[in-house]
């Protein structure tokens, strides 16, 4: 069975990601200088040949939701809380894709680069993409990679993301992306 949901249906979810999302953070923006992590685009592809290839593209924003940590050695870590909003399209389809989720960012003082990782409940308008079935509108994204400092306050990374139902339905084929990113630091 598949499902779609319409641009209406899609549009009330972004509006709750955003609310769910602003409403952990209330509060703490006029408390704390850097709550907001950073804002950005991402958009990636799936390593299919080109007539099954996916290709994603998202805003996202990121919130600090712990103090920097230090865990010794000049390493810190940061919890934080990751949203995007976006589009996926494949095999003649396309449907809106947004999730929000946890996410852990591990630096170095003075090392341009920083890991990043986490995971996020998302949700997808269809579950059908030609012959590919997703199974159900409910997916799970998980994410490592890695984040560039080239500018004080601009980075540039890549994350490699699966998104699967975890089994939740019927058909669970998943789905592997290359993301690349565009961010700006707060």
């Amino acid at each position: 069975m598949h499902h779609r949901i319409g641009l209406r249906q899609s549009s009330l979810f972004l509006l709750f990601l955003l609310v769910l999302s602003g409403s952990v953070v209330r509060g703490r923006v006029r408390a704390a200088d850097g709550v907001w992590e950073s804002v950005g685009v991402r958009c990636g592809i799936s390593s299919h040949s080109s007539a099954n290839r996916f290709i994603q593209t998202e805003l996202w924003a990121a919130w600090n939701l712990t103090d920097l940590l230090d865990i010794g050695r000049k390493w810190s870590l940061q919890f934080q809380l990751d949203s995007s909003a976006g589009w996926l399209s494949g095999r003649g389809a396309d449907a809106f894709v947004g999730g929000v989720g946890p996410a852990l960012e591990i630096g170095r003082e003075r090392l341009p680069i920083s890991l990043r990782g986490g995971v996020s409940p998302t949700f997808l308008s269809r579950d059908s993409f030609g012959n590919k079935d997703f199974g159900i509108l409910f997916q799970l994204t998980s994410h490592v990679g890695v984040e560039v400092h080239v500018l004080p306050r601009v980075d540039i990374g890549y994350r490699f993301q699966h998104m699967s139902n975890a089994g939740l339905g019927l058909h669970n084929p998943g789905l592997n992306l290359h993301m690349f990113s565009l961010s700006y630091a707060f």
